[in-house]
Order: C-alpha cells, then sequence, then structure tokens
C-alpha cells in the first residue's frame, strides 16, 4: 500500500485527506482496471463505487497527463472484452513498473 500511496503522489495526484486505503482502492481501479475486485469495490457497480471513493477522500488534483492513458485504457479494455480476450494492466505492465522501482532504488 506504501508504495502504490507514493506512485500515486509522484504522479501528481492529491487526496483532501491522504487515505492510504481510499487511495489504493483508487489506484487498482483505475490503473489495474479491478472493477469487479470484490476486494477494492465492495461489490458497488463502477459508477457507485466512484461516487463513493470520492464521498471517502475527494480527488482535489488530477494531473491532465493521465487523462489521456486512462482513457486508452478503457479502450483496450473493451476491445479485449470485446473479442473475448480478458487482459489484465497490471500483469502486462508488471515489467515495466518493477524496472522503475529498481532503477530509483524502491525494489523490495
Amino acid at each position: 500500500r506504501k508504495r502504490i500511496v507514493y506512485a500515486l503522489g509522484g504522479m501528481g495526484f492529491v487526496f483532501r485527506y491522504g487515505k492510504e486505503d481510499i487511495m489504493e482502492r483508487y489506484a487498482r481501479f483505475h490503473f489495474a482496471k479491478e472493477w469487479t475486485n470484490v476486494e477494492v469495490t465492495d461489490g458497488r457497480d463502477p459508477i457507485t463505487f466512484m461516487d463513493w471513493l470520492n464521498a471517502k477522500d475527494p480527488l482535489t488534483k488530477f494531473p491532465d497527463q493521465w487523462a489521456t492513458l486512462m482513457k486508452m485504457m478503457i479502450v483496450l479494455q473493451g476491445a479485449h472484452l470485446a473479442f473475448g480476450m480478458p487482459i489484465s494492466f497490471a500483469q502486462e505492465w508488471l515489467p515495466a513498473a518493477q524496472g522503475v522501482l529498481a532503477r530509483e532504488g524502491l525494489s523490495g
């Protein structure tokens, strides 16, 4: 969890209260696309879950550079699902993420 919170901060995301559990869920929902993971959403549908996140710890700064990436991930996810090809962005990005962590001296 600490790494996720650190990464979000480094990416420029700012939350009003800095609740680490909410920040972790935000990252897992938006970047790992764990939309149906009950551990993340508590069984809420995506829209209700996003409303719940905002009520618990509002995002006060959303860096513009991430908007295009997040939109593209939604498009790619839709294409994969349309062809019956489930995808895990977390698994796909793992090697790159591990490389960045190692380069920054953050690998554990």
